[in-house]
């Protein structure tokens, strides 16, 4: 399933502002303020959005699990999903849309992380916002790529009382959702809503295939290290066959343990690690801090659940 090169264009623009470095405009800079309070919700949320991603980004590592729950969290993929979906959403059972749901949010982000690189580094000016009959606001950047031409584009952000969620990005007019449904029921058309799930599985199979050899390569560098002894070593490979069969257990529907305290469990192992690789191996340390919340996504949910055990 192929994504034309303007919805490409369009969502790698949009992501490349997120792990891009943000500048001020001096055009825009005195004469456009914040129309409202939600105008400046929304001018900060894309600010603050941008910042995460540059932290889990950094160095143009392709962190494709971060960027995966990155946008679960900062864009309304539900609301997203059905719209590309068209009025097959209506035709879908429960099961499918559950699972066209979790499927969609892989397949967004992970089909433009091989174009990130291009894109890194580049400068970012907060252009101007403004308000859309109906409460949305529209959040215009501009994006300037080392040894490119310049791209403005507009992030339309719904906001609530408590939340702020992106619902679409528009490069050259072009609404990037518009066309993903475009290509989404154009396929359900011709081949059904259970084509488009077995289309979108393949992507995501293909994607589990790429995080999984992160974490094996992960695993590998920590039984090679020479900052932990093989002692310690051991004495962690029973901590963490310990964890994995718990997450197995409670997966499996023995909640022995709830999902927090295994979290925590988790959190004390993996920190208890990286400190003592900070000395002997600082690089070695900064990727298993940096892997962590990707690693533990993996292991608390039941589709991908992924074990990378020290031996």
């Amino acid at each position: 399933m192929e994504c034309s090169k303007q919805a490409v264009r369009s969502f790698i623009g949009a992501i490349a502002f997120l792990t891009g470095n943000i500048v001020a405009n001096p055009a825009f800079a005195a004469s456009e303020t914040p129309q409202s309070e939600t105008l400046a919700i929304a001018e900060s949320f894309i600010l603050d959005t941008s910042r995460m991603a540059i932290s889990k980004l950094k160095n143009g590592k392709d962190d494709r699990f971060a960027l995966k729950q990155l946008f679960r969290s900062r864009f309304d993929y539900k609301l997203m999903g059905r719209y590309a979906l068209g009025r097959y959403w209506e035709k879908a059972n429960s099961n499918q849309k559950n699972e066209y749901h979790d499927l969609f949010a892989e397949y967004v982000p992970n089909g433009y992380m091989g174009q990130l690189k291009d894109y890194s580094g580049a400068d970012i000016a907060l252009v101007k916002s403004r308000s859309l009959r109906g409460g949305d606001s529209i959040v215009t950047t501009a994006l300037a790529p080392k040894g490119g031409d310049t791209m403005v584009f507009d992030w339309r952000v719904r906001t609530d009382k408590e939340h702020s969620k992106v619902i679409d990005i528009v490069v050259g007019g072009v609404s990037y959702l518009k066309m993903l449904r475009q290509q989404f029921t154009a396929i359900a058309a011709s081949q059904g809503i259970e084509g488009l799930l077995a289309l979108l599985r393949k992507h995501a199979a293909a994607n589990a295939a790429t995080t999984g050899k992160q974490f094996r390569d992960l695993a590998d560098k920590l039984r090679t290290t020479d900052a932990i002894d093989t002692a310690t070593k051991f004495s962690l490979k029973t901590e963490v066959d310990d964890l994995v069969a718990d997450l197995g257990r409670h997966h499996d529907g023995v909640r022995e343990y709830d999902l927090e305290s295994l979290k925590q469990r988790f959190d004390r192992l993996v920190f208890g690690v990286v400190a003592m690789l900070k000395t002997g191996d600082p690089s070695l340390a900064a990727d298993m801090a940096s892997m962590r919340p990707a690693l533990w996504q993996a292991l608390k949910d039941p589709k991908h659940f992924v074990v990378v055990a020290l031996r």
